[in-house]
């Protein structure tokens, strides 16, 4: 599965480099726990990164339903920094940032990643309130936020990111499917906003399985659709090479160049 998925991002979109997520805790069973899980499909991208030319790393996710395991998660993305694993995700049903906020296991597993030196990323209001925002940006201290879409309903929250340089990973085919944004009023997607008030964003697939949607028509969309400006696009890109997980700054200006030429 890591393979076929490399090699997609590879030869359908013409990445260089991509940050793959998935849940451990979601993906074991009777004969592979979740850190047989973990290794295996980082053996999977260091060999399809041979073969394909592409580099991968990972990012591993906590569900929100499953708080009990948020400690064990960042004690692998501690035990595999370095080897591939580049941080941490806070995922599953982002309404119940709602009723129940974050919970405490969440947030002692955070603190440790950020003693760690793990990256971190949370998704938070694409389905939830900006307080959900608030909470992953400043609470969990994630630099960067998965959607957080309703950020632009909080002015002051929405300027606080902006001066603290929070970087949005955006999805818009997502944000349709997932109901966060009407496909009637694609003229007010919050990216649009983003761009004009000059927020750190990224435009992302977020699972091209669902959308049907790999980079390259995610962009298309965005341009077609959407109607992003070629200018909003470039910029998505520059600012994706600031926020990656990248290990060195030589890799960082190595991402760069791939984007300029």
């Amino acid at each position: 599965m890591t393979m076929e998925c490399i090699e997609d991002c590879a030869t359908k979109s013409g990445l260089c480099y991509v940050e793959l997520r998935f849940a451990p805790y979601c993906l074991c069973g009777p004969s592979l726990d979740p850190e047989a899980v973990v290794l295996t499909v980082l053996a999977a991208i260091r060999r399809a990164s041979r073969v394909y030319g592409l580099e991968a790393r990972l990012i591993l996710c906590i569900i929100r339903e499953m708080p009990e395991t948020a400690d064990a998660v960042v004690q692998l993305a501690i035990k595999y920094q370095g080897q591939g694993v580049v941080g941490i995700d806070v995922a599953g049903d982002d309404s119940l940032w709602n009723t129940e906020g974050v919970s405490n296991e969440i947030v002692k597993a955070y603190a440790l990643a950020e003693r760690y030196n793990v990256h971190r990323t949370a998704h938070a209001g694409e389905n939830s309130p900006a307080a959900a925002v608030h909470e992953a940006a400043y609470t969990l201290r994630a630099e960067r936020i998965g959607h957080g879409y309703n950020v632009v309903h909080n002015p002051s929250l929405y300027s606080l990111v902006k001066q603290t340089n929070v970087h949005f990973e955006v999805c818009p085919s997502s944000s349709i499917v997932t109901g966060a944004v009407h496909p009637d009023s694609l003229d007010q997607h919050p990216v649009h906003q983003f761009h004009l008030d000059g927020l750190s964003y990224s435009l992302n697939t977020d699972d091209p399985l669902i959308t049907g949607k790999w980079i390259t028509e995610e962009l298309e969309f965005c341009t077609n659709q959407l109607g992003l400006p070629f200018g909003a696009i470039h910029q998505s890109k520059l600012h994706a090479v600031k926020a990656a997980f990248l290990d060195t700054e030589e890799e960082r200006a190595m991402l760069l160049k791939h984007i300029l030429t």
